[in-house]
């Protein structure tokens, strides 16, 4: 038999073991360069445009929800939500005037999930803008993730096969640890190969979260009045960060996504501990602005 088939079981383990560890890492660091680079600067005065960079066109929904709620467009009784008698789309974003005339034409707290419309021109309205700035994979970006997947897959599950046909065809059959080692290493090909966003995505969605973390930690998101800067840092950190002293329908709203982000934020120990905003050191609209330069300057 051809090296390294004619190796003895242990170790063609080990060097199948070895083998599928080199291919992860190529993997990565492949991704890394079609996919990382430096963070652009951006723009943070649209919310949703982060917001569906975390969660797509259902986050976007969430939110924008919260928003209209906040800006007495909607009115919330448990888990229903109805449009107050004097909503109008003045003064919204066309995202907000989109979903405000929805929940108008009759769409209810879950339905307008399924509102295919509505999410399709979400997706037509944030996804070009991210995949411009290579926070989204491209039609490129994706053929070349599923052609390295192949690549690498060919090779493990070739290798882990021509070396199960040669055991079988010498009366041995201990191949079991060969089998588990495949899968495995199939597992994680997918999963490191893959991801909704891309690498320099997940690099500023990460830098963010510890950039607005720090920030509400250490000041106060006001909660009083409609806040612009709450509905970003939200966007960011989840449902979980706004206080529930102003919103405390939300965790009956939307549960799921709520319980999702509270892991690693607490709203009620977050917003309301200790004074200022998140705009006091860096304006009013700090996230959109200073702050928001932070994210844009760093790298893979």
């Amino acid at each position: 038999m051809p090296f390294p088939f004619a190796l003895n079981g242990p170790a063609f383990l080990v060097f199948y073991f070895c083998m599928g560890l080199i291919l992860l890492i190529s993997l990565r660091i492949f991704r890394g360069i079609v996919e990382g680079g430096l963070i652009p600067n951006l723009d943070f005065s649209d919310p949703y445009l982060f917001a569906y960079l975390r969660g797509r066109e259902l986050e976007v929904v969430r939110l924008g929800t919260i928003s209209l709620v906040k800006k007495s467009m909607l009115q919330v009784n448990g888990t229903e939500i109805s449009v107050k008698h004097n909503a109008t789309s003045k003064g919204l974003t066309l995202l907000e005037s989109d979903l405000l005339n929805a929940y108008k034409s009759g769409y209810s707290t879950f339905s307008i999930f399924q509102n295919v419309q509505l999410k399709n021109k979400i997706e037509n309205d944030y996804y070009p803008k991210l995949e411009k700035l290579k926070l989204v994979p491209s039609k490129s970006i994706q053929f070349f993730r599923l052609f390295i997947i192949l690549i690498c897959l060919s090779i493990l599950l070739g290798f882990s096969a021509i070396r199960i046909y040669f055991s079988i065809l010498n009366n041995h059959y201990n191949i079991l640890f060969l089998i588990i080692l495949s899968i495995v290493f199939t597992f994680f090909t997918i999963f490191w190969g893959y991801s909704k966003n891309t690498l320099r995505g997940k690099k500023l969605l990460k830098e963010m979260k510890m950039m607005f973390h720090t920030s509400v930690k250490d000041t106060k998101l006001s909660h009083t009045d409609y806040s612009k800067d709450m509905i970003l840092a939200a966007s960011v950190l989840g449902l979980a960060i706004l206080p529930t002293s102003s919103y405390s329908y939300v965790q009956e709203l939307y549960p799921k996504a709520y319980s999702s982000g509270s892991g690693s934020f607490s709203s009620s120990s977050g917003c309301g501990s200790s004074g200022g905003s998140c705009g006091s050191s860096c304006g009013s609209s700090s996230c959109g602005g200073g702050c928001g330069g932070g994210c844009g300057g760093g790298g893979d």
